[in-house]
Formats: C-alpha cells, sequence, structure tokens
C-alpha cells in the first residue's frame, strides 16, 4: 500500500514540476514580448521636433523640452486600456497616474507619455491640439476635460 502512495506524490510532483516549468516558459515569452514591444514604442517616443508646415512631421503640444525628456529608466510602457471617450475621463486619469508614477511623477514624463493612452477619437482630439500650446501636465488634464 505504501509503494502505491509514494508512487502517486511522486506523480503528483512531476506533473507540478511540469507545470510549473511551462508557466515559467510563458512567463519568459511575455516577458520577451514586453521587451520587443518596449523596443518599438520606445523608438516611437523619441523626441518628436516641431517643422512648421512640413509635411509628414508629427508635431506635439507641448512648449519646448518637453519631449526631449528622457523616458525613465527601465521603461517598457504601460499594460492600460486606451481611453476612447467611453469611460469618465477621470477615471482615465487615475488609471494613467497610477500606472506611470510607478515610473515617474515628473511633470514632462506625464505630458511626454500621454497620447500613449489614448486611441479612436481621443487621439484624434490630441493630434489636432496646436503646437506650443500646453507647458504642463495640468494644463493637459484641463484641456482633457477634467
Amino acid at each position: 500500500m505504501w509503494e502505491i502512495s509514494e508512487i502517486q506524490k511522486r506523480a503528483t510532483t512531476k506533473s507540478a514540476n511540469n507545470t510549473t516549468t511551462r508557466q515559467l516558459e510563458q512567463i519568459r515569452e511575455i516577458e520577451a514580448q514586453d521587451a520587443r514591444s518596449a523596443e518599438v514604442t520606445n523608438k516611437h517616443l523619441e523626441p518628436i521636433h516641431s517643422a512648421p508646415n512640413a509635411p509628414g512631421i508629427q508635431q506635439h503640444p507641448f512648449v519646448d523640452g518637453i519631449m526631449e525628456t528622457p523616458l525613465p529608466k527601465g521603461w517598457r510602457g504601460m499594460h492600460l486600456d486606451k481611453y476612447y471617450g467611453t469611460i469618465n475621463p477621470d477615471e482615465h486619469l487615475a488609471n494613467y497616474l497610477t500606472q506611470l508614477n510607478l515610473f515617474s511623477n515628473e511633470n514632462t514624463i506625464l505630458c511626454r507619455i500621454f497620447s500613449t493612452s489614448l486611441k479612436g477619437s481621443t487621439f484624434h482630439w490630441y493630434t489636432q491640439l496646436l503646437t506650443n500650446l500646453i507647458d504642463s501636465f495640468e494644463m493637459l488634464k484641463k484641456m482633457f476635460g477634467t
């Protein structure tokens, strides 16, 4: 009787080890995907310089210096649902600040990364803001409607 119990324990332990190994492999793959996504995100968030009336050059609504601020060390992007305008803007800002404050609460970083949390009509709204209009995250929040 003892032998069957011992065999069952070993089989259960082996099964648990296989499950743990598969889970660790999945975690490593997700981390690798996150790292690849971060590389792409960081390339797109490199400083964008305004070029008045230059076709094809994206402009931003911030005063000089904001977009030149380096991203936080270890920045990999946020795991945040993009804002489409379907929830309260205050709720979106609270979610945004909660996640971003894990990396930085610097005014320029809050401004610089904000557009990555928008999608659809709200992102379109952001792209239509005038160049050199916004000088702080407080001003951006007011314009966002909170």
